[in-house]
């Protein structure tokens, strides 16, 4: 996948959204479904299983996207969503090793220093399916809480070197293109009208897969990198 994968993707989630926000007020109608848009600070970092390789901190990133509660019960619902995520991490390797990056033109190799730190910038598009439990409204607030999968592929990558003034290369060939996790949330909705609230919460995920190939004609180290978010969300649902 190349860069202009990322932005057909975007494009198209684009024109989803945009979609879904003209049809809302019909599927807000009915009582059983409601629509749901939010904006998603977070922070992510990576946690290996290898001695050889370390976390080196964490980056912020942020999610945007939509979602769709189909209620089968008066607390309780499932739900859809469909998001745009931009995450990454840190990693550094103990001893020297070797990177492939790419860029429009060709696919070179880099000689990565050991203990010099290589920043991932990630973009996926995700479909988190899940359930959600929620209270009676109490005045305005209803408390709820979702759990679910969170499935997802990779859109775009980009990796820096700083230590050896190296900025951001395409690096999709160093990443697997599907990855699924899990993810909880916690939060209220505050009721501003009609069916209308606005959502705050607070969100963990983690990944079940490895987030990184291990390129054997490049002797990388065999490991399992996953990734780990936690995010604070902000939305309004129909």
């Amino acid at each position: 996948m190349t860069n202009s994968l990322f932005k057909a993707a975007r494009s198209r989630f684009l024109i989803l959204a945009f979609v879904i926000a003209l049809i809302s007020p019909n599927l807000s109608a009915q009582k059983d479904l409601r629509i749901g848009l939010h904006a998603t600070p977070l922070v992510s970092w990576f946690k290996t299983d290898n001695n050889l390789m370390t976390n080196h901190g964490s980056m912020p990133g942020f999610n945007f996207g939509i979602s769709l509660s189909r209620y089968f019960d008066k607390n309780y619902a499932f739900k859809l969503g469909l998001e745009m995520e931009n995450a990454g991490g840190k990693l550094a390797y103990a001893n020297d090793s070797e990177f492939e990056f790419s860029n429009k033109e060709t696919t070179y190799n880099e000689t990565v220093l050991a203990n010099n730190a290589i920043t991932y910038n990630i973009q996926y598009v995700a479909l988190p399916i899940g359930l959600q439990l929620q209270t009676v409204q109490i005045g305005y607030i209803t408390l709820f809480a979702n759990l679910g999968i969170d499935p997802k592929v990779v859109a775009g990558a980009k990796a820096s070197i700083p230590a050896q003034n190296i900025g951001k290369q395409t690096a999709l060939s160093e990443l697997k293109v599907f990855n699924l996790g899990y993810f909880i949330k916690a939060g209220i909705e505050y009721g501003i009208g009609g069916e209308t609230s606005a959502v705050f919460s607070l969100g963990y995920k983690n990944n079940f897969l490895d987030v990184t190939k291990d390129i054997s004609d490049l002797n990388q180290i065999k490991d399992k990198i996953t990734q780990n978010i936690l995010s604070l969300q902000l939305g309004i649902n129909f």
